[in-house]
């Protein structure tokens, strides 16, 4: 009798040990980086005054967090708030125009996977609000005519966005798409001219775990 109730104890202690982990793992909430790290991004153009756009490169200051949830093993939800670089280059006959904002964003997506191993493919949507334009032109590098301007007018107050990303273990990529103009086509300079973004992003999603079931527990996780 006491060799049965010993073997049962054993195997409670054993499940509820499992169980438990299983829970802690599930339940679990992080903060990690913003995904966007660095950025390509071209342009579709359009208009009477546009020109030929050219491949864009922002490898800096563009930062930010990720709140994240997971629902189960293989489900959860991604919020995130940042700051970013964001704009693009064309060309028209001789000339060379980049146009590029510094914009406050927060953003949020559904992420589907593997949740243990954090290897998942998320999709979303944002908003970005511009707070810092700046424009340069030239035909020769050396001879620039620059400008830049705090809550410019020469873009749209609010840039909405949609994406499509991937993460596996601490890399991520991200396709993002803006469906309005960049330009604010009110502004007398940038009449009938549309340009809507596209961006490839580059990040690190790097974990700080939060338990919801012991709040005092925190754990940091870095996976290369």
């Amino acid at each position: 009798m006491r060799k049965t109730l010993l073997v049962s104890s054993l195997l409670i202690s054993v499940l509820a040990n499992g169980q438990t982990k299983t829970d802690l793992h599930t339940s679990k909430w992080h903060y990690a980086s913003q995904l966007d790290g660095s950025i390509f991004s071209t342009a579709f153009t359009s208009g009477t005054n546009s020109g030929d756009p050219i491949m864009r490169y922002a490898p800096f200051f563009n930062i930010g967090h990720t709140i994240h949830n997971e629902f189960n093993k293989h489900a959860g939800a991604i919020l995130g708030v940042g700051i970013k670089n964001i704009g693009f280059i064309e060309k028209r006959g001789d000339t060379t125009f980049k146009k590029r904002v510094y914009a406050f964003g927060v953003s949020a997506a559904l992420k589907f996977g593997d949740m243990k191993t954090n290897r998942f493919g998320f999709i979303g949507g944002g908003i970005d609000l511009p707070f810092n334009y700046k424009e340069k032109q030239f035909v020769n590098r050396s001879d620039k005519q620059k400008s830049s301007e705090w809550f410019s007018t020469a873009t749209q107050q609010f840039l909405p966005n949609v994406f499509v990303g991937f993460v596996r273990k601490s890399f991520s990529v991200k396709l993002q798409y803006y469906p309005v103009n960049f330009l604010n086509e009110n502004n007398a300079a940038y009449k009938g001219e549309k340009v809507n973004l596209l961006l490839l992003s580059f990040g690190h999603d790097f974990k700080f775990f939060v338990d919801k079931s012991n709040p005092n527990k925190k754990h940091l996780e870095f996976e290369m």
